[in-house]
């Protein structure tokens, strides 16, 4: 990048985080005058920069998060339930959810309806949902309530990871824009041996 693109692009953005002086003098990447140094954080929707940190020696550019996603807590199919159920579980919780998103991608994934028994210590109410793609991980979840406000209780090896509304799963899913992801995968989901 040459000196005057830096120039272009560190001005409009300390220019909206703090007034600085007209004039710079030389602006040069070594030797940054002290009252320059520190971290810029751009407000001007413009920039393809989010953060532009100086110290005396160097100048680091930090590009913006990419945009959020899109997708609805409404009218959700139960193939699309299952692939937010998974890719929030994948990115929330990691372990052997990831593991089954990530089987995913070389095999359908497929959904088993377990029954309960009496001494089940599952939340939630009717069948456990067993998620597997090839490996069984025993990552599991349940139901309680349907539409937007819908809670899904994880699980993995029969242990509590934790609860979240069908609604907070998709907020969380488009603040990392998983749209694509989501897409995808739903199509590769088999629910108690039918697609």
């Amino acid at each position: 990048m040459s000196l005057v693109a830096l120039f272009l692009v560190i001005v409009p953005v300390l220019a909206t985080t703090q007034k600085v002086e007209a004039a710079w003098g030389n602006l040069g990447v070594y030797n940054m005058p002290s009252k320059m140094r520190g971290t810029w954080v751009s407000r001007d929707k413009k920039s393809v920069y989010n953060k532009i940190r100086i110290t005396k020696n160097t100048i680091t550019l930090t590009h913006k998060h990419k945009a959020k996603g899109t997708l609805s807590a409404n009218d959700i199919s139960p193939q699309e339930n299952v692939a937010l159920i998974t890719v929030y579980a994948a990115n929330k919780y990691r372990g052997a959810w990831q593991s089954t998103l990530q089987n995913a991608e070389h095999s359908s994934l497929n959904v088993s309806l377990i029954k309960r028994d009496d001494s089940s210590n599952y939340r939630g109410q009717g069948y456990i949902y067993e998620v597997n793609a090839g490996k069984d991980l025993q990552t599991r979840y349940t139901l309680q309530g349907n539409g937007s406000s819908q809670k899904i209780f994880l699980y993995q090896d029969e242990r509590y990871l934790g609860t979240a509304t069908v609604e907070q799963i998709v907020r969380f899913l488009n603040e990392i824009n998983c749209d694509a992801e989501i897409s995808h995968l739903q199509k590769k989901v088999t629910i108690g041996g039918s697609s």
